[in-house]
């Protein structure tokens, strides 16, 4: 089993035991239930598939939250969830480490790998940019469908749903419709799922060629 696969195995586990953990103490589920109903529901917003077995706007903020970060996560790479993906992760992860070794020892020559495969600093650099391109969409986008009068916790579960493509993500923190919304907002929600399926960079490069292609008939 490769690295991203052990390391998806094992989020989904700690995040099932930390909400079943929360829902046997403060909703007083039994045992059973409780993993029942923690591991489907982290299965599904880890992989965006958007499903839910339960009324999850009862569960504690704790575990609501622990849900919206899975969402933002995603699955594994050459997967069809959205989200983040695992491999950018651990790759963010080991760069983060790199850099606190070279800041104690700046001589020192590191290489990162992944599953012992040296990863080139190209890859390592563009990763870094989706990163911050993710994120910076995310935010700009619950700001965006702030505007529209949606409480901000609220419109940061639609943004995350859009952007990962896990549509339940607004369920976490208000009972909302997509149908409840303004004209606007449903066309910038829908603008923003289309980024997250194709990926920024290839969004971008569609709008850059788009651009172009205007300028040039003009």
């Amino acid at each position: 089993m490769d690295v991203e696969s052990r390391v998806f195995v094992g989020i989904l586990a700690i995040l099932s035991l930390l909400i079943t953990a929360d829902l046997c103490c403060h909703q007083g589920y039994t045992l059973r239930l409780a993993l029942r109903y923690s591991f489907f529901q982290v299965v599904s917003f880890l992989s965006t598939a958007g499903f839910f077995v339960t009324n999850i706007q009862q569960w504690p903020d704790f575990s609501k939250f622990i849900l919206f970060l899975s969402s933002l996560v995603g699955g594994c790479i050459g997967s069809v969830a959205g989200g983040l993906r695992i491999m950018r992760g651990i790759i963010l992860f080991k760069l983060a480490a790199q850099e606190m070794k070279r800041t104690l020892h700046p001589q020192m020559v590191t290489c990162l790998k992944v599953n012992s495969v040296p990863v080139d600093r190209k890859i390592v650099s563009r990763i870094t940019g989706y990163f911050f391109l993710f994120i910076g969409v995310f935010f700009i986008s619950a700001v965006v469908i702030a505007g529209s009068g949606v409480q901000p916790l609220t419109a940061m579960g639609l943004a995350a749903g859009a952007l990962s493509g896990s549509g339940t993500t607004a369920h976490l923190f208000g009972n909302i419709t997509i149908r409840a919304l303004p004209a606007w907002t449903k066309v910038y929600c829908a603008l923003v799922m289309i980024v997250g399926k194709m990926e920024i960079f290839s969004f971008l490069i569609i709008l850059q060629s788009g651009i172009g292609y205007i300028r040039r008939r003009w």
